[in-house]
């Protein structure tokens, strides 16, 4: 569903400033974990992102294409690498599946995803820095979303937030999920560009693209009424529905805080808050080189 992209993006806007979703922030040096992707292929990506002849600061965003796994050395190497070069402010590791310590025959999976995840995050407090673990999720769905990160529950109980990137239910689009110990849960519409390669906004809120076209159709009308309150029997009229269809289309709108019910036979639309809009240094292949040349918060997105 384009992660890889979507924390590219991220970094990059840390990193150089860049404005990503709404929000343009203050410069920070990153540290991205590539373990499943090649320098030459990295190369490319920020090639198709970056304008032509942007030239970063020097070590703005730094790479990595190897690590030891937990449990093998793992925490060693970041622990010395952020000790090496302390301006290191977030960590993204692309992805999970490569640092997991392989599952022991008898072991409880819950304890073990937990305890790895709890260790990552001690890291992090320790340095004071955000790092953002990337894992996949189940092909299949389920009735809370966020079942469907892969692995078992422990993963998503240890971090103290947790993004996923899902299709929309048109598949036109994606939907960003975000649930947080520290801030209200947010569902933010978003689209790539294809030619930019950066995701971006929609002008909307989410719930309007996970919506059937009928509803769509009722709430474009009445935004082009632009009246105070428009009757059912018109918005039915002037659509070539029945009464009795515009109704239930109506109250599922209410339901989900899209429209309001002002009097018998009346709505309007909800006012309400939109979602906010938002060269690298060469560097050596694995973490442990880096501890030789220093120069070369817990999240969790699915």
């Amino acid at each position: 569903m384009g992660k890889s992209w979507f924390c590219l993006n991220l970094a990059c806007s840390i990193a150089f400033g860049c404005q990503f979703l709404g929000v343009t922030p203050s410069p920070q040096r990153v540290l991205y974990l590539s373990l499943e992707d090649t320098p030459r292929r990295i190369k490319e990506r920020l090639a198709a992102i970056l304008p032509p002849g942007f030239e970063p600061e020097d070590d703005a965003l730094k790479f990595a294409y190897s690590v030891p796994r937990l449990g093998q050395g793992c925490l060693r190497a970041l622990e010395a690498t952020l000790h090496a070069d302390p301006d290191i402010k977030v960590v993204i590791i692309d992805t999970w599946a490569m640092i997991k310590c392989p599952a022991r025959t008898g072991s409880s999976h819950y304890d073990k995803d937990y305890n790895e995840i709890s260790q990552l995050k001690k890291l992090a407090e320790k340095f004071g820095i955000a790092l953002v673990l990337v894992h996949h999720m189940r092909k299949t769905g389920a009735p809370d979303p966020f079942d469907m990160v892969l692995g078992s529950n422990g993963s998503t109980g240890a971090s103290d937030n947790i993004i996923l990137l899902t299709k929309d239910n048109r598949g036109t689009g994606a939907i960003l999920k975000i649930h947080s110990r520290d801030m209200e849960d947010q569902d933010i519409a978003l689209r790539f560009d294809q030619n930019t390669r950066w995701w971006q906004l929609l002008g909307k809120p989410a719930e309007e693209f996970q919506m059937s076209q009928e509803r769509q159709q009722i709430l474009d009308f009445m935004r082009e009424e632009g009246q105070e309150a428009i009757k059912l029997d018109y918005i039915a009229k002037c659509l070539g529905k029945k009464v009795s269809t515009t109704y239930n289309l109506l109250k599922k709108l209410v339901h989900q805080g899209l429209v309001e019910k002002i009097a018998l036979g009346k709505y309007r639309i909800k006012t309400r808050e939109q979602a906010p809009e938002v060269k690298t240094s060469e560097v050596p292949n694995r973490v442990e080189d880096m501890q030789e040349n220093p120069n070369g918060g817990m999240a969790q997105i699915g």
